[in-house]
């Protein structure tokens, strides 16, 4: 890509995206000059799960975009799902075997319908981020990964094997950085010390990833909604979707905007959601960041373009909106989160009416 790419983008719900490109110097100076936290990052739900990179077929895909193109325009969060993955004597005899070792599978790694015909390995999405990083050193880049894994052991491996990529990594734990004390560090910060990818760790399995150099623990440092799309009904302003009016046929409509609770429980309750909202001022386990200074990550999709029968019709189009994402915050979000700006915002379908006629 040509030139340095600068992120300062004031969206019109008041986010600060960290994706929009420009090269003006006073606006990367604006950039390098706020907070990490002061950012909504645009993410990819399931980034592998498409055709181009994992050879996944349409109605089981969740992105029509390979990683590369992700990259490209301007997503910085990626989420991945990964699994440990052993060849049997017969698949390698006969040259049938799609991924061996942690591989990027869906959930799981165990079905060719939902994983992809071509199943990646973790280091070539690795490979591909440092390539960015390396050609844009004012970028900074989010993992998440939904941990299949036993142990963190065949993990750093990978890591070790993708070069350049432990050096990148930004480490809140450490006394560098001691975020858990000091709060999220200024952009600068982290580009001048070349501390610019973060690998958030859903502990499904190795309970004690965050105690490894580099993993970051989910509950520690995020606050997130449950990824369950749920069929509730808002009545809406029609004047809030004025691009879209000819969807609807009436002035006063109703449309399916899932509400947003806690994926976190405390005593098997969401720790926020209908009838409860967030203390901000509390932590919710033993050495956690108080609420108000975590990172939100939404989950706002319904999933692979299959259940879209499930799904209103009117809200399949309407999804990746700026309108509908908006109307979501204020009416089913942000009454539990006592107004809480997303910091990563992560869909499916990047190229599918994402935040059309924003820029």
């Amino acid at each position: 890509m040509a030139g340095q790419l600068f992120l300062a983008c004031i969206f019109l719900l008041a986010f600060q995206f960290g994706y929009q490109l420009t090269n003006t110097i006073s606006d990367k100076e604006k950039y390098l000059d706020k907070n990490f936290d002061e950012f909504t990052w645009l993410t990819a739900h399931n980034s592998h799960i498409n055709w181009l990179d994992n050879g996944v077929i349409e109605l089981a895909s969740n992105q029509n975009m390979s990683i590369d193109q992700q990259l490209e325009s301007g997503v910085r969060g990626f989420m991945f799902d990964i699994d440990f993955s052993k060849c049997s004597d017969f698949e390698s005899f006969f040259g049938t075997c799609k991924c061996q070792g942690v591989c990027l599978c869906h959930g799981k790694c165990s079905d060719t319908l939902k994983d992809g015909f071509s199943v990646k390995r973790l280091d070539y999405a690795l490979k591909k981020i440092v390539k960015f990083l390396k050609n844009n050193p004012d970028q900074i880049v989010t993992i998440f990964f939904e941990n299949y894994l036993n142990d963190t052991k065949s993990l750093q491996r990978v890591f070790k094997r993708v070069k350049y990529f432990n050096s990148l990594v930004f480490d809140p734990y450490s006394s560098k950085w001691d975020v858990l004390n000091k709060g999220w560090p200024k952009i600068r910060q982290m580009v001048d010390a070349d501390n610019r990818i973060l690998i958030f760790d859903d502990e499904k399995r190795a309970s004690r990833a965050g105690q490894k150099p580099g993993f970051i623990r989910s509950r520690d440092f995020l606050l997130q909604n449950h990824y369950i799309w749920m069929n509730d009904y808002v009545k809406v302003n029609i004047s809030d979707f004025e691009p879209y009016k000819s969807l609807f046929n009436t002035s006063s409509p109703s449309i399916e905007i899932s509400r947003c609770f806690s994926l976190d429980k405390i005593e098997n309750r969401p720790n926020w959601g209908l009838n409860s909202t967030l203390k901000m001022d509390e932590r919710e386990h033993r050495g956690q960041l108080v609420n108000s200074k975590k990172l939100f990550l939404l989950h706002h999709y319904y999933g692979v373009v299959a259940k879209r029968i499930y799904i209103d019709p009117i809200t399949v189009k309407l999804m990746n909106t700026k309108e509908l994402i908006a109307e979501r915050l204020k009416k089913q979000c942000n009454p539990a989160l006592n107004g809480k700006k997303p910091n990563y915002l992560a869909l499916d379908f990047i190229n599918q009416n994402t935040f059309k006629n924003v820029f």
